[in-house]
């Protein structure tokens, strides 16, 4: 099975991710099958790709002898995801050790993300080999309801059986990126200017008047289908009040709202009026560094593409808060096996159950790459490894989790596998038992929970038969699967 992964890049230098092919003690080789570099100028005919630049296991491996990697990972993000979805280090294996991997370093374009998602699973088709990919990222522009082109995107590009990808729930619960009610009168709410030029979405089936005060008194009234902007205290407010109508998307009317040259920690203030009988307004920041709601919740803050329909949604709990790193002994709030206080919560804007369940995502030991610098306190005291927490922890668990699986059964499908994980997943007393619900989902990921679920091999089809270590040396080892209606099976070597 393949485990890919769209994130920052990836060190292929950390034993993590490389492989003895030779049996001579040293891991000349890489676990790599492809990786492309979005960033770099070039192309690749043989995968039709039009910008970046990819590269072979084949390269890869010379670029290990010669110690030269042609890509890297200065951010350390995506080294850290991998090592926990599939790292092979003895002691500190990632879930699926075994898997195959396909890397993409993306520039985080919508359109490169959803590119990085169709790469992986093409590469997959043409081995003939199910994959599963991880994305570890995201933000909070568009309706939070699975509508926008990029959450549309993310879901064609799951086209078949073998294909599933599983997506960060967000770190914003704390944040106050989101304010939202049933509105039949006026309400107001605040925006604390924390960078001095930032962006809101306010999303609705109904119509508002909005009047903007900014941080010097000054108002401006915007009525729906109308823009306009507002000068205010050396800089301007703009207003884009659904004068395109509802979007095509989703029957919805967007008001936009941006500042620019604002003073830090100033106040935008912001009565919306309904235009007639009112309904159910939400607004979110688009990133924290913006600044965030005097009124501020936690729910609905499911970063996109979380929302989308297919996809596979981890939220975060907590499995280590305390650690020995190079600066010491390093202690951290939360409370062990209960939810993080920053993953993020549903539901979706329409109502759906997010996240799907939880996973391991505080404080995390994976690899570290060597181009990475992190704070001495994050740092493991062997300098390979890095702690880091965050939803983007908790998905590559998951995302290992349904490379096993698609081991077992390569034909499941993206609903068979969320199906699987959400019946077999675990409550206790820190989930409680009234599940699902908008902050665990269906509950903590249990992955023998979801094989009984899935039940014995499907009758019928190929037995499957793979060696895991090829060429051989000393021992030889393998993993196969038969029908459930197979009586006697024989393997001559």
């Amino acid at each position: 099975m393949i485990v890919g992964v769209v994130d920052t890049g990836l060190d292929i230098t950390h034993p993590a991710f490389r492989v003895d092919r030779d049996g001579d003690g040293y891991p000349e080789g890489t676990r790599v099958l492809w990786l492309w570099d979005q960033t770099l100028g070039g192309s690749h005919a043989e995968w039709g790709l039009g910008y970046g630049r990819v590269f072979s296991q084949d390269e890869l491996s010379f670029f290990l002898l010669t110690d030269s990697p042609p890509t890297n990972d200065t951010e350390g993000h995506g080294t850290h995801v991998t090592g926990i979805a599939a790292g092979g280090e003895p002691g500190l294996s990632g879930v699926a050790p075994e898997a195959s991997l396909v890397v993409v370093k993306t520039n985080f374009n919508t359109s490169g993300v959803i590119d990085g998602i169709r790469f992986v699973f093409t590469v997959a088709e043409a081995l003939g080999m199910p994959a599963v990919v991880n994305l570890s990222l995201g933000g909070h522009a568009g309706p939070h309801d699975g509508t926008s082109l990029f959450e549309q995107g993310v879901d064609e590009s799951i086209a078949g059986p073998g294909e599933v990808v599983v997506v960060a729930a967000g770190n914003e619960a704390n944040d106050r990126i989101h304010v939202g009610a049933e509105v039949s009168s006026p309400v107001v709410w605040h925006i604390e200017v924390v960078k001095p030029s930032g962006m809101a979405q306010f999303w609705s089936e109904a119509s508002f008047s909005l009047e903007v005060m900014g941080p010097d008194g000054k108002r401006l009234e915007i009525a729906p289908g109308q823009e306009g902007t507002l000068t205010s205290a050396g800089g301007v407010i703009s207003v884009d009040n659904a004068r395109y109508g509802p979007s095509p998307l989703n029957g919805a009317r967007e008001i936009q709202l941006s500042w620019q040259n604002l003073p830090a920690y100033s106040s935008i203030q912001l009565t919306f009026t309904p235009a007639t009988d009112g309904g159910r307004l939400d607004g979110w920041i688009e990133s924290t560094e913006y600044g965030r709601f005097l009124e501020g919740d936690s729910s609905y803050t499911i970063a996109e593409p979380g929302n989308a329909r297919r996809v596979i949604t981890v939220g975060a709990y907590v499995t280590r808060n305390r650690w020995t790193s190079q600066a010491g002994q390093e202690t951290w709030g939360g409370t062990l096996w209960d939810l993080a206080p920053f993953s993020s919560r549903g539901p979706t804007r329409d109502g759906r159950v997010k996240p799907d369940l939880c996973a391991p995502g505080a404080w995390i030991l994976s690899a570290r790459s060597r181009d990475y610098r992190p704070d001495p306190m994050y740092l493991a005291p062997d300098g390979k490894h890095a702690f880091m927490a965050g939803t983007s922890m908790a998905a590559p668990h998951v995302a290992g989790a349904c490379a096993l699986l698609l081991s077992w059964d390569p034909s499941l499908t993206w609903d068979e596998l969320l199906a699987a994980l959400e019946a077999g997943a675990q409550e206790d007393l820190y989930t409680g038992g009234l599940l699902p619900d908008d902050f665990w989902g269906y509950g903590k990921l249990y992955v023998p929970g979801a094989m009984d679920k899935l039940g014995p091999t499907p009758p019928g089809g190929e037995p499957f038969l793979e060696v895991l270590a090829n060429p051989a040396v000393d021992m030889a080892t393998f993993r196969y699967s038969l029908p459930r209606d197979c009586g006697y099976a024989e393997l001559r070597v």
